[in-house]
């Protein structure tokens, strides 16, 4: 604390007044630096918290991209898959037939390596549609995937493999049966 000399020779409303000017900027100077001190308190917990919510947001990213870019290969696969759908349509409705099957196949057997791609189960490059729909139900990833979906696909493979070889020439209802059950399981996985 500051002592206040004041002078005697003055008179006693000037010394009053200027005792009075003297504790009024002590006190201003006192609030100043406890303002000050409060609000560099209150910018460092500013600080803190902002970054925290900073660090936060960050560590979102990835996970927030891996999701984007799953959602991504799902549009664009379901996009390619109906469009070939369609076309497979298209071939049936002019009695191509085999070609019709061919394609429902294949698509199908695309649907299953992006359910791959996307639940990261390992392939190899010479995995067919049973093989592929084996792995999908032993990793777990996809409990939709049961053991009637796998003799679904398995049936659905057979029909597909009837089209692409020519051993003997597959029925109408038999690719009829292929590329509405193609629709219906490729359907439910991109709705």
């Amino acid at each position: 604390m500051q002592i206040i000399k004041i002078p005697r020779t003055m008179n006693c409303f000037v010394t009053t007044t200027i005792v009075l000017k003297k504790i009024i900027d002590l006190n201003v100077i006192s609030l100043t630096t406890s303002n000050v001190y409060d609000e560099e308190k209150y910018l460092k917990y500013e600080f803190i918290e902002n970054f925290d919510i900073q660090v936060n947001i960050l560590h979102t990213i990835i996970p927030t991209l891996n999701l984007t870019k799953n959602n991504y290969k799902k549009v664009v696969s379901a996009d390619v898959l109906n469009s070939e759908l369609d076309e497979a349509e298209m071939l049936y409705e002019n009695e191509f037939i085999r070609p019709a099957g061919i394609i429902a196949g294949i698509v199908l057997e695309r649907y299953l390596k992006t359910l791959c791609e996307i639940n990261g189960i390992e392939l190899e490059s010479k995995d067919t549609m049973v093989p592929i729909a084996q792995k999908i139900r032993i990793s777990d990833k996809l409990p939709d995937f049961d053991l009637s979906m796998f003799k679904a696909i398995d049936h659905l493979a057979s029909l597909r493999n009837k089209c692409a070889h020519p051993r003997e020439e597959p029925k109408k209802h038999e690719v009829r049966e292929l590329i509405d059950k193609t629709k219906k399981i490729t359907f439910m996985a991109f709705s």
